[in-house]
């Protein structure tokens, strides 16, 4: 129900802050103000100076704007404008930290992967597998876990679970057969 449909102002004002209020949406006061001003110009004013204080909105405050006369009294649209310049200030500032945020976990992870990329094993002469004691080979498949054991790929039974410390490795993302 708009400005059309309403028996008067005050009731159009009504059913927009209701709008607001219940769906936090500001678009039926932008729509109010944006009418309100095209039928009654200048003498909309004193109905749009209420209903301003209600919306909070970079994109409401564009599309305001451009209705109000030139001859509009500062004092009208000041607290308008200081909200929605808070209001614009604390989402950049929201975003920003999120950005932040997101950055940190983001190198946290492209850490822990380079790390998990770059695990290497040497294997010399002196290379033993930690289950059976016998020599390890650079042609035969071996198994490392992130506890540091290093075994052929037949002795290690369970993948996930360390045959030297019995460590269960299931949801690391560390443990891998080489």
């Amino acid at each position: 129900m708009f400005l059309d449909e309403a028996k008067d102002v005050e009731e159009a004002k009504g059913y927009a802050l209701s709008c607001a209020k219940e769906f936090q949406d500001n678009t039926a006061c932008v729509q109010l103000v944006q009418a309100l001003l095209a039928r009654d110009g200048e003498e909309g004013l004193t109905h749009v100076g209420s209903l301003l204080q209600h919306i909070h909105t970079a994109d409401a405050a564009l599309s305001i704007l451009p209705s109000l006369p030139a001859t509009t009294e500062l004092h009208l649209v000041y607290p308008f404008l200081k909200s929605c310049f808070h209001s614009t200030v604390l989402e950049s500032l929201e975003h920003a930290a999120q950005r932040k945020m997101d950055g940190a976990v983001e190198d946290a992870l492209r850490t822990k992967l380079v790390g998990l990329q770059t695990k290497q094993v040497t294997i010399d002469e002196n290379s033993i597998c930690d289950v059976c004691k016998k020599r390890l080979r650079p042609n035969v498949s071996i198994a490392c876990f992130p506890d540091g054991s290093v075994v052929h790929e037949l002795c290690c039974g369970e993948s996930h679970i360390s045959p030297r410390t019995g460590c269960n490795f299931k949801d690391s993302l560390e443990t891998k057969l080489l």
